[in-house]
């Protein structure tokens, strides 16, 4: 949030807030650093800003400041010092932004009272809570009057991509505990690799093919879901750099929902899993993994459920931009084919991901539009991991890395992963992307007696 209020405060307000709030959000001395809260769910509605209830009044001192009064119901970091929240102005039917301070210079609040802490079930470290306010001095307007939900957008893009990465990084903290730590992260998880160190009848859990199997099916995972979701940060980096082509500003519109929906959507039960690998030892708190798992179910909940960011998918490819939207992801998805058709390990993968793709596109353009939003949220998964898989293939192009093209061939389930045909290179292979084991030439007689 401190990050999107630097970001929005930069584009939309006026200078001398700018002058003042911005150095403290980037500060790098945490003697220094501002923090900022975004305050916009209310007791009629949350994604519903719409039923909003707070007031914003001019303050009559001829300076341009208004007195907000209202109630947050979930407003997060309560100890910031400083705020961006919406509130209807005098006879206005649409909401505008706010910029305040949340505390006097004394360290008092400013027109805050604090009704009650929430009891949550994760993100405890971080104060949750009821608030009234009860005339809160020097908001300023940020943006247009009436276009408040437009303009903190620009605060949910940064947010929401804050959510998938946040996701991303307990999946990967989670997945190394479970598996072998990798040397320059042991000074980090306390060496916790769980898999070389628990002995099940009489063998290692990684040398146990089911359970590498599983832990293979994860690894998949959590790859194409980094690349996605790193994706997504070269084109919101290219954005504010001014760097941008028309289409990355598009696409950066149209995935980050689809990112967020899809990494936060998905971390729960890689989660989930991540804990029942290490059976009991996983469930208590020592573990390692109870706290992720609490504080990770958020994600899909903090600036949009899966719902709503589904429909905001939907709004972006119905709305004025809509045909250029998907023209720019027809583009991106035919460059990364060409990308991937150059590398020889690859073969036709490309061809068949670009398939997968031109599947889901005739879902969204073939069906009626009451189809399309009743599996609104199929699409937004089936969307974010198509282009998860089509960056990793892109990366796997680039350098041909065995593991990296292995896993492509894996993500939609299309790899035959030892149902049939040859059974020990798929244990093999599951070792290799788990823990970076080199494929044998082993007879699989050989394996079988060593695994």
């Amino acid at each position: 949030m401190t990050d999107g209020a630097a970001r929005c405060l930069e584009l939309y307000a006026p200078k001398d807030i700018q002058t003042l709030a911005i150095p403290k959000l980037t500060a790098t001395e945490q003697d220094q650093l501002w923090t900022s809260g975004q305050w916009m769910t209310e007791r009629p509605g949350g994604s519903d800003v719409s039923n909003t209830e707070t007031r914003a009044y001019p303050s009559g001192k001829n300076d341009g400041t208004w007195t907000i009064k209202g109630f947050k119901w979930f407003s997060s970091a309560t100890d910031s010092e400083m705020t961006l929240l919406l509130a209807r102005t005098p006879g206005a039917e649409k909401l505008s932004l706010f910029w305040a301070r949340t505390k006097f210079d004394d360290g008092t609040l400013n027109g805050v009272r604090i009704i009650r802490l929430k009891d949550k079930f994760g993100t405890k470290d971080i104060p949750t809570a009821e608030l009234e306010l009860v005339g809160m001095q020097g908001a300023v307007m940020i943006g247009t009057e009436g276009e408040g939900v437009k303009v903190i957008s620009e605060v949910l893009n940064i947010t929401r991509i804050h959510c998938a990465l946040g996701c991303v990084v307990g999946m990967r903290r989670a997945f190394s505990i479970v598996t072998v730590t990798l040397a320059f992260l042991e000074p980090l998880v306390d060496n916790k690799d769980y898999a070389s160190k628990r002995k099940v009848f009489g063998r290692l859990l990684k040398d146990t093919p089911l359970h590498v199997h599983t832990l293979a099916s994860l690894a998949v995972q959590l790859r194409y879901l980094t690349h996605f979701t790193f994706y997504v940060i070269s084109l919101l980096g290219k954005v504010e750099s001014l760097q941008a082509t028309d289409d990355e500003r598009l696409l950066l519109r149209l995935l980050t929902p689809v990112l967020k929906g899809t990494v936060a959507k998905l971390a729960v039960p890689f989660l989930s899993e991540c804990m029942e690998a290490m059976g009991g030892q996983g469930y208590v708190e020592e573990g390692g993994i109870a706290v992720f798992y609490r504080d990770i179910q958020v994600n899909s909940i903090w600036e949009g459920t899966t719902n709503v960011l589904a429909h905001d998918m939907l709004r972006v490819l119905r709305g004025k931009q809509g045909e250029a939207t998907l023209a720019a992801l027809d583009r991106y998805v035919a460059a990364a084919v060409r990308e991937v058709e150059r590398c020889e390990k690859l073969g036709d993968w490309g061809t068949r991901y670009k398939g997968v793709y031109e599947k889901w596109r005739g879902k969204l353009m073939g069906s009626g539009e009451r189809v399309v939003e009743l599996h609104a949220r199929e699409l937004v998964i089936w969307l974010g991991r198509t282009v998860g898989a089509l960056e990793m293939l892109r990366d796997a192009a680039r350098d041909g890395d065995d593991v990296e093209v292995e896993c492509c061939k894996r993500v939609f389930g299309v790899k035959n992963q030892g149902w049939e045909g040859d059974v020990d290179r798929t244990i093999e292979w599951d070792r290799r992307i788990v823990f970076g084991d080199e494929v044998t030439s082993s007879s699989p007689a050989t394996i079988r007696a060593r695994l």
